[in-house]
């Protein structure tokens, strides 16, 4: 039972989380923390091989043996919110497209960051999920990943740099 609680909220913050910029209109702090929680979901993306910090934690719960990455599948975890592996597999892939699309949108609609660098991160995030799918590309991976948290290390600070010149600004 309890973990079924887990899984409910996982798939409710999921939802929430990427459909989040389609619901709330424009709102400074709060795209400030979606940014926030998108680096860090992207950070634990990278860090445990593929895998957001719930599911992993749900995994490990499962099975105290569990090791990062072995297992990319959240599939158990939705269907057994919704009852079917099919409706699981069709939320999931709403939600990876979703979760692409509202990040622009947030990345973009405060000028947070430059919207080049914007382009070029949809672009590698696209890039990174479908690596994660292809099986065989460990090596590729490796050095695609290095790439990828370099490069969400510099769009972070770009975005922290620009909040901390707009906090000076107010302030003067």
């Amino acid at each position: 039972m309890s973990l079924y609680i887990i899984n409910f909220f996982h798939v409710l913050a999921s939802l929430l989380l990427v459909n989040y910029p389609l619901l709330i209109y424009k709102n400074s702090f709060y795209d400030y923390i979606y940014i926030i929680l998108l680096f860090l979901l992207l950070y634990s993306y990278v860090i445990l091989k593929g895998e957001c910090f719930v599911s992993y934690a749900i995994k490990k719960y499962r099975d105290p043996n569990y090791i990062a990455g072995s297992n990319l599948s959240v599939v158990n975890e939705y269907a057994s919110i919704f009852n079917s592996e099919e409706v699981a597999n069709y939320i999931i892939i709403y939600i990876l497209l979703t979760f692409i699309i509202t990040s622009f949108i947030v990345l973009n609609r405060h000028n947070f960051i430059n919207i080049h660098y914007i382009y070029i991160f949809t672009l590698v995030l696209v890039i990174y999920f479908i690596l994660l799918k292809i099986k065989g590309l460990s090596k590729y991976s490796f050095y695609f990943n290095i790439f990828f948290m370099i490069y969400i290390t510099f769009l972070f600070y770009r975005f922290l740099i620009h909040q901390s010149s707009n906090v000076e600004r107010k302030s003067i």
